[in-house]
């Protein structure tokens, strides 16, 4: 699997649901026992049902966004034991795991994952240049750039501007 922004989180995003600056972001170890499913996973319920977290969320602190560049301090879980992790899942918390909203998955951090607890701390250290993630790689269809810059085109100004994008896979 790859590193992703799930869909429905960036359609939370995009709703105005899920505000980077001002919601409480956390991010849980979990095992291999969770299959993401980056189009149709949307509560962290799902990871939680089947027993699949290593060790809760730890709150993101620090965070930024600068032109879409979402980035944090580096994360630690304490004592951590269990079962090997071998993916991080981000979510919106706040409420119950049924409405915790996903945003964000990883299974490599750089390439350090999986790793074996053996009951001490478990840091992410989050990629000083490139942040946690940008939301702009996360849309990856042409095609879906084109239909919105066709929906909004007119003869007229429009007050609207989307730049061609530059998307890199990572």
């Amino acid at each position: 699997m790859a590193n992703f922004w799930y869909g429905k989180g960036m359609q939370h995003f995009a709703n105005g649901d899920v505000d980077w600056a001002s919601n409480t972001i956390k991010v849980a170890l979990c095992s291999s026992g969770y299959s993401a499913s980056q189009n149709t996973d949307e509560f962290f319920s799902v990871a939680v049902s089947g027993g699949n977290i290593v060790a809760a969320g730890v709150t993101l602190t620090s965070k930024t966004n600068v032109l879409g560049l979402l980035s944090a301090a580096n994360t630690t879980w304490s004592s951590v034991t269990g079962s090997q992790v071998t993916q991080l899942v981000g979510y919106v918390a706040g409420g119950s795991p049924g409405t915790n909203d996903y945003i964000l998955f990883n299974d490599s951090v750089g390439t350090n994952l999986p790793v074996t607890p053996n009951g001490g701390n478990i840091t992410a250290t989050w990629d000083p240049t490139n942040g946690i993630g940008t939301l702009m790689v996360a849309v990856r269809d042409r095609k879906w750039w084109e239909r919105l810059r066709d929906r909004f085109k007119r003869d007229e100004e429009s007050g609207l501007w989307l730049p061609e994008p530059t998307l890199t896979l990572g």
